[in-house]
């Protein structure tokens, strides 16, 4: 199967804030805490998406989408910090004879982690595996 993956606007943030806000419970439901405690609430979690919007709307945020289904709905998210743009005001001074003077840029910018639901097959699956054997399941990949 594959990905389709697209950049949301604001405007589709608000037209698919409800699915939005379903996606961030089951994630929230199958054990990823996200940053949120279990009990999340369908009007919480839309809340939490509308308070994206104005870091969407003026691009310092950036939401990618992802799709696999033929139905179009979204089964996982991705949200990236926009990079700040240089200018010649910003840019560290370069010397004559060597590389720019001043701090080192980072090589990547931090980027919220992909939000998708564990499959429903893997609390049971994984637990039956590691039970004969005697293994944590931490060692699975998972807690």
């Amino acid at each position: 199967m594959t990905a389709t993956i697209t950049a949301l606007t604001a405007t589709g943030l608000r037209a698919h804030r409800d699915e939005l806000a379903s996606l961030l419970l089951a994630v929230v439901d199958g054990g990823s805490s996200l940053g949120f405690l279990a009990g999340l609430d369908q009007r919480d979690a839309a809340a939490w998406w509308d308070s994206l919007l104005p870091a969407v709307e003026d691009g310092s945020l950036a939401l990618w989408v992802s799709r696999t289904g033929g139905d179009g709905r979204i089964d996982g998210t991705q949200l990236v910090p926009a990079r700040p743009r240089r200018t010649a005001a910003t840019a560290p001074a370069a010397q004559a004879d060597g590389p720019p003077v001043g701090p080192r840029p980072r090589h990547r910018r931090p980027a919220a982690r992909p939000r998708r639901p564990r499959p429903p097959a893997w609390s049971a699956s994984a637990r039956a595996a590691a039970a004969p054997s005697g293994l944590p399941l931490r060692r699975c990949g998972r807690p």
